[in-house]
C-alpha cells in the first residue's frame, strides 16, 4: 500500500547504511512541497535521503497543516531546522488571491494556532466584500441559514449573485440539495 512505499525504505535504509549512501549520491537534492503535513515516516526518509548533503528545500506552511488525523505532524516544520542548521527560511507572506477583509479575519484567526511560525498575510488587493460569519449546530441548520443568506442576497444584493458554497465532504450535499429544493434556490452541483 502507499505507506509501504514510505516505511520499507525507511527499514531498508535503517538496515542497510550502504544501500542509504548510494541513494545518497543519487538523490543530491531534494524538494518537498506540503511539508506541513508530513509524517513520522515521510520525516524518516526525507531526513536519511538529504542529511549527508544537505541540498533541501521544504515548502510548507504551519497554518495549513490538515492532516494531522492521518499522522501528518506540523512539528517537523520546527524540527527541520534542528536537522539542517544550515537552513535558510523565505518567508512568502504577499497573499494574491484574497481580499485584505478574508486575510485579516483568517490572521486573527490563525493567530491562536499553539504551535506556529510567525507571520503576516498581506494583499495589495482592494478591500474586497464584509465576511459573514455563520454559527450553526447541524448540517440541517447550517443548509437552513446558508438558504436564508441567498435569499437575502438575492433580494437585496443580487451583484453578488451568483455565489458557490464549498462543504467539507459530499454527505453534506444532501442537506443543501434539500434546503434548496423546498426553497426555489436552483442550483447545480460540480464534482
Amino acid at each position: 500500500d502507499y505507506e509501504d512505499l514510505i516505511s520499507l525504505p525507511v527499514l531498508l535504509f535503517r538496515q542497510r547504511p550502504d544501500i542509504l549512501c548510494r541513494y545518497q549520491e543519487r538523490y543530491r537534492y531534494c524538494l518537498v512541497d506540503e511539508f506541513q503535513d508530513t509524517n513520522p515516516n515521510q520525516y524518516a526518509l526525507i531526513h536519511m535521503l538529504a542529511s549527508q548533503h544537505q541540498n533541501i528545500t521544504v515548502v510548507g506552511d504551519d497554518d495549513q497543516a490538515i492532516y494531522s488525523w492521518r499522522g501528518a505532524n506540523v512539528r517537523f516544520l520546527f524540527e527541520f531546522e534542528r536537522d539542517f542548521p544550515t537552513v535558510r527560511t523565505v518567508k512568502l507572506e504577499q497573499n494574491y488571491r484574497s481580499s485584505p477583509r478574508i486575510l485579516s479575519f483568517a490572521n486573527r484567526l490563525i493567530q491562536n494556532n499553539r504551535q506556529r511560525k510567525d507571520k503576516t498575510m498581506w494583499t495589495d488587493r482592494q478591500e474586497g466584500e464584509p465576511i459573514i460569519l455563520l454559527r450553526t449546530r447541524s448540517r440541517e441548520e447550517e443548509a437552513a441559514q446558508i438558504a436564508d443568506l441567498i435569499l437575502f442576497l438575492r433580494k437585496h444584493h443580487p451583484e453578488w449573485l451568483p455565489l458557490a458554497v464549498l462543504y467539507r465532504i459530499n454527505a453534506q450535499s444532501l442537506h443543501f440539495e434539500t434546503e434548496f429544493l423546498s426553497r426555489g434556490i436552483s442550483f447545480r452541483i460540480l464534482k
